[in-house]
């Protein structure tokens, strides 16, 4: 008899995640999780929702993988951008990010510096 665990498969909690959550259109299956971490593994490695085992798959902590993903999914917590990201060459800023190509009004605004 397996122990009651709660950290499954990276797939598995992936499933239960696009399960909790069919109002943001993911497919559960291996390719979706892996094209997900592609941008967040590094937010959901920080928040203790994901491992990787044996250097070979991802388990994850089944809760704290739901939260995590669905904050990184709705933009709370978003791709980390590099410098590169930013181009203030042209007089505004502009930003590269998934949410300021979704949303115009949260490109951050460049203060108005009086002469």
């Amino acid at each position: 008899m397996q122990p009651n665990s709660e950290w499954v498969v990276g797939t598995e909690a992936w499933a239960a995640f696009v399960r909790q959550h069919p109002e943001l259109g993911y497919r559960p299956g291996r390719w979706p999780f892996h094209n997900f971490l592609r941008l967040h593994r590094d937010h959901l490695l920080q928040h203790d929702a994901i491992r990787f085992a044996k250097r070979r798959f991802w388990v994850a902590h089944l809760q704290r993988f739901c939260v995590i993903a669905f904050d990184c999914a709705t933009g709370v917590i978003g791709p980390a951008w590099s410098s590169e990201d930013v181009d203030e060459s042209a007089g505004a800023r502009d930003v590269r990010g998934p949410a300021s190509a979704i949303v115009p009004s949260l490109m951050p605004q460049r203060a108005e510096v009086a002469k």
